[in-house]
Order: C-alpha cells, then structure tokens, then sequence
C-alpha cells in the first residue's frame, strides 16, 4: 500500500497557540505547515494536494 505524507496546515495569528497545535500535531507523525497570516498560507497551498486546515476564525 502506498502511504502518503499526511499534511495539515495550522492558521492563527496568536502565536503561542500557534506552536502548541503545532507541536500537538507534530507528536502525531504528521508534516505541519504553520502560518500566522492568512494571506502568507493561501500563496503556499496547493490544490492538488491532500490536507487538513485548522484554522483561527476570528483572525483580522
């Protein structure tokens, strides 16, 4: 079977909550791309690729 990297993207601008989730996800093996701007992670995501997003929804 063939295994593909598991991806999730973390989006907040606090910082400290940022590198928690970060870190919690991190433990669990999989590749975490963090962003603190929204516009920063929307020029890095590409749409061909399998991910996950968590995301602040009360970021300016």
């Amino acid at each position: 079977m063939n295994q593909t990297q598991q991806i999730v993207y973390v989006v907040d601008d606090d910082e400290c909550v940022l590198a928690q989730v970060s870190e919690n996800l991190a433990e669990l093996d999989v590749e975490v791309r963090a962003f603190s701007c929204g516009r920063e992670f929307l020029k890095a995501i590409r749409p061909d690729e399998l991910c996950c997003v968590v995301l602040d929804i009360r970021m300016p």
